[in-house]
């Protein structure tokens, strides 16, 4: 957000007698508060993940695949999505992409975990991390340990008179890190990223509220 954004930001939010509609409760804005990271600090003081660790969906999550079903080390995969993010129209990486038309999947796949926080991490920190080669690691490194006490998927719809909508999971999903591929290297990058994470969400429509995570060790109960 640029100097500019900012201020008509704060001159909407802070109007005298401000009333926000939550629902069937209407809500009046008494305080405003902001909070600073920075990329840096969050790669400086990350931990390399232990080989155990649980995450707790606290709102719906999803996950979209990305349009090509291509290896991320390909050279020409690589050029595609650097001429993509610069508005270059290319239809495909090439000929041999099978396309997956972005698919959404409600499901904690750590191979799309990762790859959307490595996204994110590239697209908005100039801080240097190798999260790309951290996401490759996940895919193959951290597995599904299990549910303690299942996950549920719940439908969110974008408004009450549309009939749009999108499904996504919530619950404590345990995961373990392979023994013989540990790096931790790696695991330092993959903690930073679920660091940022906490902070900016996860998965599909982020800045709606969905993907609410919070990071715990093994020993979690509930």
């Amino acid at each position: 957000m640029d100097s500019k954004l900012c201020d008509v930001f704060r001159e909407a939010i802070l109007k005298p007698n401000l009333q926000v509609d939550l629902v069937n409760v209407r809500a009046r804005v008494i305080s405003v508060a902001v909070n600073t990271y920075r990329f840096t600090d969050l790669a400086s003081s990350a931990e390399p993940l232990p080989d155990r660790f649980a995450i707790k969906f606290m709102t719906p999550t999803v996950f979209r695949r990305s349009v090509f079903d291509c290896c991320p080390e390909c050279p020409r995969y690589i050029e595609y999505t650097l001429k993509a993010r610069r508005g270059e129209g290319i239809k495909k990486p090439c000929r041999y992409a099978a396309i997956c038309r972005g698919m959404v999947i409600p499901l904690p796949i750590p191979a799309l975990m990762f790859r959307n926080m490595a996204r994110i991490w590239s697209v908005f920190s100039d801080t240097h991390l190798d999260v790309q080669g951290a996401a490759r690691w996940a895919e193959k490194a951290i597995m599904v340990a299990g549910f303690p006490k299942g996950i549920r998927t719940v439908r969110i719809y974008e408004h009450p008179t549309t009939n749009k909508w999108i499904v996504g999971f919530m619950g404590i999903v345990r995961f373990s890190i392979r023994e013989d591929l540990y790096r931790e290297e790696y695991a330092r990058a993959a903690s930073a990223l679920l660091k940022m994470a906490e902070i900016t969400n996860i998965g599909v429509r982020r800045t709606a509220g969905l993907g609410v995570i919070k990071v715990y060790s093994a020993k979690i109960r509930r």
